[in-house]
C-alpha cells in the first residue's frame, strides 16, 4: 500500500496504538511507491522502519537510501530501524557492520 492508503486505514482506526511498520524496500523497490513522500505523509504514524536491499549492501544504492533517510530525519523519527540485509561477501559480521555503519551515517 502507498502512504495515502495507509493514512486512510489509520484514520479509520483512529487510535494512537496502531501505527505502520514501514518496509522501504518492498514499498519502494518492489511496489515503486515514492518512499520519501510516504514517510512525510505518515509522519508520527510510523512505529518502525525496515531496511533491506535485496542481495546488495545498503550503500550500493545511496540514491535510494539518502532521500529516504532525509525524510526520516525531517519527520523527527527516533525509533528503531530493523536491518534485514544479506551478506554479499559471505562474512556476515563484517557485512552487518557495514550496513549498520551506513545506516547510522544516514541518520546522524
Amino acid at each position: 500500500m502507498n502512504g495515502e492508503q495507509n493514512a486512510r486505514i489509520l484514520d479509520r482506526i483512529d487510535h494512537e496504538a496502531v501505527q505502520i511498520y514501514f518496509d522501504v524496500y518492498n514499498t519502494g523497490t518492489t511496489k515503486q511507491h515514492n518512499v520519501p513522500a510516504d514517510v512525510r505523509l505518515l509522519q508520527g504514524r510510523i512505529a518502525q522502519f525496515h531496511f533491506k536491499n535485496g542481495d546488495k549492501y545498503l550503500d550500493d544504492d545511496k540514491a535510494t537510501f539518502e532521500p529516504i533517510a532525509a525524510a526520516i530525519r525531517e519527520a523527527g523519527y527516533q525509533g528503531w530501524i530493523v536491518l534485514e540485509t544479506s551478506s554479499p561477501s559471505q562474512n556476515a559480521v563484517a557485512d552487518a557492520k557495514r550496513n549498520g555503519d551506513y545506516t547510522r551515517s544516514l541518520l546522524a
